[in-house]
C-alpha cells in the first residue's frame, strides 16, 4: 500500500507538466497550420496582384493608343475643317426695339435699358439716336 501512495504524489505532480507539454504541443501544431495557411494566402495575393498589374498595365496601353488616335483625328479634322468667319451677328429684333422705346420713353436711362433688354448699352444709344432723329425729320 505504501508503493501505491508514494506513486499517487509523484503522478499529481507530474499532471499539471503533462498538461502544460500538450497546451504547448497543441500551440506549436496551431502557430505551423497559421504559418501554412498565411504562406497560401500569400502566395493567392502575389497571384492576384500579377494579374491585376498586367491587366493595368493593358490598359494603359489602350488608354494611350485612343489617345494618339484622338489626337490624329484631331489634327485631320482640323486640317480638313473649312476657315469659316464668324457668323453674322443677328439683326435687331423688331420687340427688342420696341421695347427699348418704351422703357425709354418712361423715363429709363441707356444703361438700365440695355441691362433690362440685353443688349450693349451703345446699341441702346444708337437706337434712341436713331429714332429721334426719324421723328425730327416726320
Amino acid at each position: 500500500m505504501q508503493s501505491l501512495n508514494t506513486i499517487s504524489p509523484t503522478l499529481f505532480e507530474v499532471i499539471p507538466y503533462l498538461v502544460f507539454t500538450l497546451a504547448l504541443g497543441l500551440c506549436v501544431c496551431l502557430f505551423i497550420l497559421l504559418k501554412a495557411e498565411i504562406h497560401r494566402k500569400s502566395a493567392r495575393w502575389d497571384y492576384a496582384k500579377k494579374e491585376m498589374e498586367q491587366s493595368l498595365q493593358l490598359l494603359r496601353l489602350q488608354i494611350q493608343r485612343l489617345q494618339e488616335s484622338l489626337h490624329t483625328t484631331v489634327q485631320e479634322a482640323a486640317l480638313n475643317q473649312a476657315p469659316t468667319t464668324a457668323p453674322p451677328r443677328q439683326a435687331i429684333n423688331l420687340n427688342r426695339r420696341v421695347q427699348v422705346l418704351r422703357l425709354h420713353k418712361r423715363g429709363e436711362r441707356p444703361d438700365q435699358i440695355a441691362a433690362a433688354v440685353g443688349i450693349p448699352q451703345n446699341e441702346v444709344e444708337l437706337m434712341l439716336k436713331l429714332q429721334a432723329a426719324h421723328t425730327a425729320a416726320s
